[in-house]
């Protein structure tokens, strides 16, 4: 039997975290800090940041099998929650203010592949049994970060929650279309979450420009040249999943190019019309 571990570590702490930790910390104490919008208990998606609880009801609505399939895939996605704030909370233990901001974000991010789930019970397309399998089965293989140093992280999380935002906007739309307004109304919820983190993110990103402009912009710059969403990689089936996004016109090159890159680069307002455009225009180029 092994005896109570009270071993410690001494820990070097940047002169970056010491400076840039403390004011991100004061950014979301004063102003990104909040209280949750809505929540799940027994299967039902519970909005309660209105002054009263609505609770929305999707156990009457039916989606199609393409929507389905989109709803399994985006769930795969956000239930690589684990390795996101496993990774994400080693590489930003000693910066007290990206540490502050990662459990928010993760807390928030768990509702998401919670709510597809039940979409997916509820509607007929899984059992719970086949969600939880698929949620164990999806931790066989692991996400790791994409790039090394957290201020290139923060610069990555502004794009691929705008992706993910304008996604899930999509999804709305095509619910809508199919009927299913109590399912919009949860895709609303968690777009409006991943458009709130952007902003987060892209505020956290103009605290490190402020300390270095041109180290800055070079890791943005290197970032949106080397862009791709989280975990697309890992689909089981990337073809379908690639054609299924086009149909809800949630993919595309000009969907990347502009609304993605281009817009997300001009919106961080530091880095010029001309490079934004410049480096935007160029992103297929440089994939070959």
């Amino acid at each position: 039997m092994s005896h109570y571990n009270d071993h410690s570590e001494t820990v070097e702490i940047s002169q970056e975290d010491r400076i840039i930790g403390p004011k991100i910390s004061a950014l979301f104490r004063n102003r990104l800090a909040r209280q949750p919008r809505w929540h799940i208990k027994k299967g039902v998606v519970t909005i309660i940041d209105t002054g009263e609880r609505i609770a929305v009801d999707v156990s009457k609505e039916q989606i199609s099998e393409p929507l389905a399939r989109l709803f399994t895939g985006f769930q795969m996605v956000e239930n690589r929650l684990p390795d996101y704030m496993g990774e994400g909370n080693r590489l930003v233990r000693n910066n007290v203010g990206l540490f502050e901001v990662n459990m928010q974000w993760g807390r928030e991010e768990l509702n998401h592949g919670l709510a597809l789930g039940e979409i997916l019970v509820q509607t007929g397309y899984k059992t719970q049994k086949q969600i939880d399998e698929e949620r164990i089965q999806n931790l066989t293989k692991t996400w790791q970060l994409p790039f090394p140093s957290a201020r290139e992280i923060v610069a990555h999380f502004v794009f691929t929650e705008i992706g993910t935002y304008l996604a899930y906007r999509a999804l709305e739309k095509k619910a809508k279309e199919e009927g299913a307004i109590e399912i919009a109304k949860i895709l609303n919820l968690i777009g409006d979450d991943e458009r709130y983190h952007a902003f987060g993110y892209r505020e956290i990103t103009g605290i490190y420009y402020e300390a270095d402009p041109e180290g800055t912009i070079e890791d943005v710059l290197h970032v949106a040249e080397n862009f791709k969403m989280p975990a697309e990689n890992l689909h089981p089936n990337q073809r379908q999943w690639a054609l299924d996004l086009a149909r809800v016109r949630a993919l595309s090159k000009d969907f990347v190019v502009e609304q993605i890159l281009y817009s997300t680069l001009k919106n961080f307002g530091f880095i010029s019309e001309e490079l934004a455009r410049k480096t935007a225009d160029e992103f297929f180029k440089k994939q070959k």
